[in-house]
């Protein structure tokens, strides 16, 4: 149905301001409105139109009562006519969708130029029902009604002007024929001293019209149509719908001379292609369409549209001569397709398309995967399809081509002999070349053969690496056409490792031997039982030799990260040799400064380190005078009621969604603690802001606040707000006990910061987190 708010207005008044909402031009006041763009205004006619008033409905439907120039200046009265007496329209069966009021030019009064009265509306709210239903209708000389246009074109426009001399009502009905409508009453008629004035100087039954002048076009995005009247002007005209129109003033009856164009100029400064009736677009002017043989040879070669326009809705075609042929192709849509694969898709993955650079991800329907491009043909192009594991169409499984699959532009099918190279494209892509030819036609052009991308062919394809013509391994080229060597991942006969890198000192080196780490051989952070490890130090190398002793032995270093605050000892209690245990400080599994070794000849050696929560430390087992089995115990301290990290620190995963700062709804930052709690019961944290841009004088509301929430596990513990000025933030939580003993604390902004209010950040340090038990 109609937008529900324009049916607000079942009469729209124009005989006062009080009927409207808002009157930029209130009853009786005069508005000079400027001579439309491109426009040649005639100085001894003196026709610019004046506003005598303007209302505007709180329902989107504008009402204008207008005159020209030369109407206020032969009669002062005029002004009067305008505070006529108010009557509301009365239609049975039919629904008023906008109604003026009566008397808009009292009957039987002669003006010197028509009086025009404006309707305008929202186009985009009519619905298809509606654009066949709805009629502008207005009061005939002997009291009845009848249509004043075709709603086709007004309802398109979102706009309907009437020029008359004799007009009661206007109205915008929904329904109906007009034979439903009853007699009209008859009108007011305004105290007027017929006197002063003057005959109509512009003769005959002559009046200024709006006529519209149309394209039915496909255009590329940002063009117009523009159109040039042969002594009025050069007029832009916007697109509304699939039509490029445009309404201008013209003195009727006339036979006019006009020309149009596309541009790709907003105010038509560049012609970019003349749009004849022999082209693809299709020129209007009222009502009627063109043929192609309706243009008017003016010699030298310049050709015109001429025609005979009887009303704003009736025009006659009097050119004879054949148009020129169109300059500006006209925009085309074309199809591009692959189905009957020889070789299935896989699930959850994509079917991409690059069609002149542009990849888009095909549509699956009827079989075939899909996708559509404009183009201004004719036109050549180069496309190609592959599958790919992701929507972004990132790696290619398959390339398709005319062997292993059926591929479609439109409705021509590609031969087998369709390839070709394409521009920037490496050699082994499969790629397509046709010509456009309009309509959706295609001519195939490529000419080299399509060649399966198959591992083994001896010719390098798709993703493949290499292709030394054979599917076996360890011959430098493997069985899926990749590159073998050291470092990808696979270990080859001639390799003694292969870790996926070209790194030394990870226990495989750049050229894949063993090699023995020189920082840590296990990793067992976060282990707080003894025994911590156990190993044999006759498979182990001399990777470190620690200031009290250990050189030429075999030892195990281990990388431990403390899971709560205390002093902790580590000894070789359990071993069956004499040892050598120190123990070195580490930063993301790089070694530093050695901290305390101990050698105790007979006795236990032990080394005590006071370790803060998740610090890393490297400890190093090595026999003293011979190699043999060892083991790492431990002696835990008890567990504090409570422990202190820092974060939200640079290395916390952080979310936001616009910006760099926090005040989208869902903007967070997210630590994660691995302890020796086996549960917690509360959460103290102290967080450092910075970037802190809420403020009070830019916000829109006078709220310029973040709201927080705060989970541990998913578990919400509590909020805080930050606001404008403030620089940290303290908060005690106590909660029923959650279990770890790992836990993820995050803060998530819980509701967006009001628009315009700013935002703020959290720092990379200074912050902490106490777990409590």
């Amino acid at each position: 149905m109609f937008n529900n708010a324009i049916r607000k207005l079942l009469v729209l008044s124009l005989a006062g301001a009080a009927a409207c909402a808002e009157s930029p031009t209130t009853s009786g006041e005069l508005e000079t409105e400027a001579t439309p763009t491109g426009a040649v205004e005639d100085p001894a006619q003196s026709l610019a139109w004046v506003t005598l008033h303007e209302a505007v409905s709180d329902g989107g439907v504008t009402v204008r009562i207008r005159a020209t120039q030369r109407s206020i200046d032969a009669m002062p009265e005029i002004r009067g006519l305008v505070d006529s007496e108010v009557r509301e329209p009365v239609f049975a069966g039919s629904e008023v969708v906008a109604g003026a009021a009566w008397a808009l030019v009292p009957q039987g009064i002669e003006l010197v130029d028509p009086w025009r009265v404006e309707l305008s509306w929202d186009a985009d709210t009519l619905t298809a029902e509606e654009r066949q239903t709805l009629t502008v209708v207005t009061e005939a000389e002997e009291g009845g009604w009848r249509l004043a246009r075709g709603s086709e074109e007004a309802l398109d426009a979102g706009f309907f002007a009437i020029n008359a001399t004799d007009l009661g009502q206007l109205a915008l009905v929904r329904g109906a024929v007009v034979a439903d409508f009853p007699a009209a009453p008859e009108a007011p008629v305004a105290a007027v001293d017929a006197a002063i004035l003057p005959t109509d100087s512009l003769g005959g039954d002559k009046a200024i019209v709006a006529v519209q002048f149309r394209v039915d076009a496909s255009l590329p995005t940002g063009w117009i149509g523009c159109v040039d009247i042969d002594g009025v002007g050069l007029f832009t005209m916007p697109k509304s719908g699939s039509k490029y129109s445009r309404f201008v003033d013209l003195d009727l009856p006339a036979t006019v001379d006009y020309v149009m164009f596309a541009s790709a100029s907003a105010d038509c400064s560049t012609d970019d292609g003349s749009i004849w009736p022999t082209s693809l677009l299709r020129p209007l002017i009222a009502t009627t369409s063109y043929a192609n043989t309706q243009c008017v040879d003016l010699g030298g070669g310049v050709f015109t549209m001429r025609s005979n326009i009887t009303s704003a809705s009736a025009a006659t075609h009097p050119g004879t001569d054949t148009c020129p042929a169109a300059t500006t192709p006209a925009l085309e849509t074309y199809t591009f397709r692959v189905g009957s694969f020889t070789q299935a898709i896989g699930a959850g993955h994509s079917v991409c398309f690059d069609i002149d650079g542009t990849v888009s991800v095909g549509t699956l329907g009827s079989g075939r995967y899909r996708t559509s491009a404009d183009y201004l043909t004719p036109e050549t192009t180069i496309f190609r399809a592959w599958e790919s594991t992701t929507s972004a169409c990132a790696d290619v499984v398959q390339e398709f081509f005319p062997d292993n699959s059926q591929m479609l532009v439109s409705v021509t099918q590609m031969p087998t002999t369709a390839c070709v190279d394409r521009p920037g494209g490496s050699a082994d892509e499969v790629s397509f070349q046709v010509s456009l030819t309009g309509s959706g036609g295609v001519t195939v052009t490529g000419t080299q053969d399509c060649l399966a991308v198959e591992c083994g062919n001896e010719a390098v394809q798709g993703t493949e690496e290499c292709d030394d013509g054979n599917t076996a391994d360890n011959d430098g080229c493997s069985a899926t056409c990749t590159i073998e060597g050291c470092g990808d991942g696979t270990q080859q006969l001639s390799e003694a490792c292969d870790d996926g890198n070209l790194v030394s000192g990870d226990g495989c080196s750049d050229i894949c031997e063993i090699d023995n780490l020189e920082c840590y051989d296990v990793d067992i952070s976060f282990s707080s039982s003894s025994p911590l490890a156990s190993a044999d130090t006759n498979f182990w190398a001399d990777g470190v030799t620690s200031t009290c002793g250990g050189a030429g032995r075999g030892d195990v270093s281990y990388l431990w990260t403390a899971p709560y605050t205390g002093i902790w000892e580590f000894n070789d209690t359990g071993s069956s040799i004499d040892t050598i245990v120190a123990i070195y400080s580490a930063t993301s599994g790089v070694c530093g400064a050695e901290l305390d070794c101990s050698n105790v000849i007979g006795g236990g050696s032990t080394v005590v380190q006071n370790a803060d929560w998740e610090e890393e430390y490297v400890i190093v087992v090595s026999g003293s005078s011979a190699d043999g089995a060892v083991t790492l115990d431990v002696v835990a301290p008890a567990l504090p009621p409570s422990d202190t990290t820092t974060g939200p620190d640079s290395d916390d995963p952080r979310v936001v969604l616009r910006g760099t700062n926090f005040w989208n709804l869902g903007d967070s930052v997210t630590m994660d603690f691995t302890t020796g709690y086996p549960s917690i019961t509360g959460l103290e944290m102290h967080l450092v802001l910075a970037n802190n841009f809420l403020s009070t004088t830019r916000c829109r509301d006078g709220v310029p606040e973040q709201n927080v929430t705060v989970t541990v596990n998913g578990n919400t513990v509590g909020t805080f707000t930050v606001g404008p000025g403030d620089t940290s933030i303290d908060e005690v939580f106590s909660f029923a006990a959650i279990s770890g003993p790992n836990y993820t604390v995050a803060y998530t902004t819980s509701a967006e910061v009001s628009s315009g209010c700013g935002s703020s950040g959290y720092a990379t340090s200074g912050s902490t987190v106490t777990l409590v038990q």
